[in-house]
């Protein structure tokens, strides 16, 4: 009972709606599906003072702008491809809309972290919850973001927002990936294959002359190639670092 009192009350001041409160409170019960993520956030909070950091957010998206990314599985429990990660000092959220959230409430670690339907009417946006929160007074007093993991759009919208509440938006490594390294659990040894010539249909060697002679005949001297489904379908290579993809992180 202690526990459902608290996070109402954490839900009301942050002007989120009672019935948010009440769904968030009533579906914290613990099962056999979730994963106790108590100590991922400890190590991931002392990895925010030392920078610093208040907040540390986290996007729905990946290094290559796909939904792909697994960090939010992993510090979370929820392993859908939509949803934003809020970590604070002292309280951890997870952003999602109505479409996911029954395997939210059957997946998330509710015993540490919150769920937020920012969907519901009265719901605040992401970065006005974040800056209610914080004491620019404090020596921690900043919100973190990988660069790496987020869109220029995104990030400027988030600097925006932010900077409108005078809250400074910092960029810094990644943090979850640093505590993941650490971890044996996660397999970094998923290797890359070539993918044979009677699926690919044209030799790597084929399609890199194809690819020259469009850039010639737009007089151009060169072409960027950054799409994670195109790297692989150019060399013809295949890989299993993200599930159910053949994409391989490069």
């Amino acid at each position: 009972m202690v526990k459902i009192l608290a996070i109402c009350f954490i839900v009301f001041i942050s002007n989120i709606q009672y019935a948010t409160c009440q769904q968030t409170s009533y579906n914290c019960v613990g099962q056999r599906s979730q994963i106790n993520t108590a100590e991922n956030l400890l190590q991931l909070r002392t990895q925010m003072k030392n920078l610093g950091l208040y907040a540390y957010v986290i996007l729905s998206e990946d290094e290559y702008m796909y939904e792909y990314d697994t960090r939010r599985a992993w510090i979370t429990g929820f392993s859908r491809s939509i949803g934003s990660i809020v970590v604070t000092l002292d309280q951890a959220t997870l952003w999602i809309d109505d479409r996911y959230r029954a395997q939210a409430e059957n997946k998330l670690d509710c015993a540490n972290w919150l769920l937020i339907r920012q969907d519901e009417s009265g719901v605040s946006a992401l970065a006005d919850w974040v800056s209610s929160k914080l004491d620019v007074g404090s020596p921690y007093n900043k919100v973190g973001m990988a660069a790496q993991y987020t869109s220029s759009v995104s990030w400027s919208s988030m600097k925006n927002a932010l900077t409108s509440h005078d809250v400074p938006l910092v960029e810094v490594a990644e943090l979850i990936d640093q505590i993941r390294i650490m971890d044996r659990s996660r397999n970094l040894d998923n290797s890359i294959y070539v993918h044979d010539i009677t699926f690919a249909g044209l030799s790597w060697k084929k399609k890199v002359e194809i690819i020259a002679g469009l850039i010639n005949a737009q007089s151009a001297q060169g072409f960027v190639v950054t799409a994670l489904d195109d790297i692989p379908w150019l060399f013809n290579l295949r890989g299993s670092d993200n599930q159910y993809t053949p994409y391989f992180t490069v």
